[in-house]
């Protein structure tokens, strides 16, 4: 039995790398379609570089807001927002129109993009999850 040892954990490690290559392949690939979505739907406000358009519209780059209220990123992209917003301190009043026609996915994608640009360091979410936040916004 002391000879499979070596092969059992070379099996293991594949397997293992295999797992955690999926799950970067599954990131990389919502954030380049989220990447695709940002590009049309907010780069007019928010930049291309995610520093948003001064005390208009808020800026995504090194958000804190993003980062300590993940769940309700989609949220306000599903479905907007109105009233007053404060980001790094900053407090915002221009209303954010909601985008009610996107799919599930394409809003995972987009909060992926998000959360993984401009030096945020976000976690893979995957669609399932934003479907569930998604049925607690309103």
């Amino acid at each position: 039995m002391k000879g499979y040892r070596p092969v059992l954990f070379i099996i293991s490690a594949f397997i293992l790398f295999q797992c955690t290559d999926a799950k970067k392949l599954k990131k990389d690939r919502s954030v380049s379609h989220g990447l695709a979505l940002y590009t049309q739907l907010c780069v007019q406000c928010h930049g291309e570089d995610g520093k948003g358009l001064g005390t208009l519209y808020p800026p995504l780059a090194g958000s804190d807001y993003i980062r300590e209220n993940p769940d309700s990123l989609a949220c306000i992209i599903k479905y907007g927002k109105d009233g007053p917003l404060e980001v790094n301190g900053v407090l915002y009043n221009q209303p954010m129109p909601g985008n009610p026609l996107l799919l599930d996915d394409e809003v995972a994608h987009l909060v992926n993009y998000i959360q993984n640009a401009w030096g945020n360091k976000g976690e893979y979410i995957a669609i399932d999850s934003i479907s569930a936040s998604l049925q607690n916004c309103r």
